[in-house]
């Protein structure tokens, strides 16, 4: 599989898991609080296969967080699932 095909699976990804978390969590809640060990929990295996790394929810939380931080830093005009991606592509 090529970089390209990882990348657009990776962001089919976290763009599909952000619309499901949108429909569960759509309570009048504003924001989850849990929201890193959702999508750590939702994505572990689809990632695993993509990116060809196990990974414990531990560390899916840790990445999570971690692009989400650099995210809103570096580059908050990007969309959240193709930063998330490339973020997550160039730490494995």
């Amino acid at each position: 599989m090529q970089i390209s095909d990882i990348n657009n699976n990776i962001v089919s990804l976290f763009k599909e898991a952000e619309q499901i978390h949108q429909k569960e969590f759509q309570t009048g809640i504003i924001e989850d609080p849990e929201w890193p060990l959702w999508f750590a929990e939702h994505m572990k295996e689809r990632l695993e296969v993509n990116l060809n790394k196990h990974f414990t929810i531990g560390e899916l939380v840790y990445l999570l967080t971690s692009a989400e931080k650099a995210h809103k830093k570096e580059a908050p005009e990007i969309d959240w699932a193709s930063y998330c991606a490339n973020f997550f592509i160039s730490k494995h």
